[in-house]
């Protein structure tokens, strides 16, 4: 290992090339191979991570990312050597895609450590410059970025680093990515971010569901595997049980009622349920009937499970009207067309 480290400070930039290459290929296996390279190594890594050569940045910020990997013991020890994460930061304005893309990868590794080391990156502009990030980059370079964010948002006890999220308006640049990105894995990043962006309280979850982004996710769990994938339907379904759970604003969750299914309708309805029995204005209510809502339910009602069937039930009385609740039903309409349909004029 000393003698690689040697390597990458000889003066021969292909040496340099090849020395941060395969420490990087060494260090992504385990703690205990990069251990070493920590030891002997660190400092003269870090000094070549902005260096003037393009393919030297590439290899020095994978190394690092595949050294902080491994634990918080690890990432703590990059952290310390960098002394301002300034220096990998700048590496997301590199012109190179791939130095841009391994220095977000790197950044992830760090950021998802532990809320200290997120908080630190937030406090010297990391969050303006990742969210800056993802505005302006697309395809596999966005990824890494996408990732960050959710580690950042990710961190219990800690709803401020969300809000800050959303303040630095990152929620239209998810919601671009979730939409028109090809990848099916830059989706599910961007499912996996909002989703934590949005379990922390309500306002976080209503400002989430405000972009319309609650449609989307369904749209792409309930899609055929040509336009969706195992570990988006999987990443879509948590991000939205997340966001449904703070989310109080019933209009963003009405238009998910029509094509959600069980396991997401009963999150959504139990809302509904507490909200429409407890809180809801006499507004809403009305508006809820125009726009067909109670007209859906009752639809649902006839062939469902149990458990949603009473939630419904408990729906139903929350209006305290008998007569409405029996208008809306399909059976009343079938009723009165049967009347249509046996009714004679008497000469």
């Amino acid at each position: 290992m000393p003698s690689l480290i040697l390597c990458l400070q000889e003066c021969e930039i292909t040496l340099k090339r090849s020395a941060a290459l395969t420490l990087s290929y060494i260090a992504q296996h385990s703690e205990t191979l990069a251990t070493p390279i920590v030891e002997y190594g660190l400092d003269a890594i870090i000094f070549y991570l902005n260096y003037n050569d393009t393919q030297l940045r590439r290899h020095i910020s994978m190394l690092l990312g595949n050294i902080a990997k491994h634990s918080i013991e690890m990432a703590n020890k990059v952290m310390e050597k960098l002394t301002n994460p300034e220096k990998i930061l700048a590496n997301l304005f590199d012109t190179d895609v791939t130095v841009k893309k391994n220095a977000a990868f790197c950044i992830c590794e760090i950021v998802n450590k532990s809320p200290e080391n997120a908080q630190y990156i937030v406090d010297k502009g990391g969050l303006r410059i990742l969210v800056n990030f993802i505005e302006k980059n697309k395809g596999d370079a966005r990824l890494f970025g996408i990732i960050a964010l959710g580690y950042i948002a990710a961190h219990q006890n800690n709803e401020k680093l969300a809000q800050m999220i959303i303040d630095e308006n990152a929620l239209p640049f998810l919601r671009d990515a979730l939409q028109n990105e090809t990848s099916l894995n830059i989706k599910a990043a961007a499912c996996y971010t909002l989703g934590n962006i949005g379990k922390h309280a309500r306002k976080h979850a209503n400002k989430v569901a405000e972009y319309k982004i609650l449609s989307m996710m369904l749209y792409y769990y309930n899609a055929p595997a040509s336009e969706s994938s195992d570990d988006l339907k999987t990443k879509a379904k948590k991000a939205m049980k997340k966001i449904i759970a703070e989310c109080d604003d019933l209009q963003y969750l009405e238009p998910l009622i029509h094509t959600a299914p069980d396991n997401i309708l009963k999150h959504i309805l139990i809302k509904f349920e507490k909200i429409l029995r407890d809180t809801a204005s006499r507004e809403y209510k009305r508006k809820f009937v125009e726009d067909g809502g109670l007209k859906k339910l009752q639809e649902i009602k006839v062939n469902c499970s149990e458990e949603i069937k009473k939630t419904i039930e408990s729906i139903n009385q929350g209006f305290g009207n008998d007569e409405l609740i029996k208008v809306s039903s399909p059976s009343y309409l079938n009723e009165m067309l049967s009347k249509i349909d046996n009714y004679h004029v008497v000469d």
